[in-house]
């Protein structure tokens, strides 16, 4: 998701020159310039990063079910 946003500015501009050539060109650079659709992709960012931490933190060798209990419980109060 990173990725993507990085390489947006670019993308928008590939499908804006595409535009002239490809009909699907037209539709997808309309919904990449959709302000919910954008706005979602950045608010969606954050909770990627939470979960890619906790897939990260369960993985571990050492880890223990009450420590992965203890982190669930944590991150339900963060998102209720």
């Amino acid at each position: 998701m990173k990725h993507v946003m990085e390489e947006y500015k670019t993308l928008i501009v590939k499908m804006s020159q595409d535009n002239v050539f490809v009909a699907q060109a037209k539709l997808n650079l309309d919904l990449l310039c959709d302000f919910h659709r954008l706005l979602g992709l950045f608010c969606l960012l954050p909770l990627l990063e939470v979960v890619n931490a906790l897939i990260n933190f369960v993985q571990k060798m050492d880890v223990f079910i009450y420590k992965f209990i203890v982190v669930i419980r944590i991150a339900k109060q963060i998102f209720s």
